[in-house]
């Protein structure tokens, strides 16, 4: 969908993916919009970028790590205890 710059409904519906829940929809749908010529999506292509803060929805303790700057994908399981 972001790569057929010909229809119109594309773009349209590219911008109204910027609302969705999923950060990587929004994301996604951020870095389509360049290739209309549209920037509106630069804000959640700079937020992919940033740190992301996790948030326990408990009390626990991380009690496996790996090094600083390993990926974590969407949906991970973390452990704690």
């Amino acid at each position: 969908m972001g790569q057929d710059t010909s229809a119109p409904g594309f773009h349209e519906t590219l911008l109204k993916m910027l609302q969705d829940l999923s950060p990587m929809v929004r994301g996604n749908a951020a870095l389509s919009l360049i290739r209309f010529g549209d920037a509106s999506g630069r804000p959640y292509i700079v937020a992919l970028l940033q740190p992301a803060r996790i948030v326990a929805p408990s009390a626990g303790r991380v009690t496996d790590t790996d090094k600083v700057g390993t990926a974590i994908h969407q949906g991970a399981w973390l452990p704690s205890c």
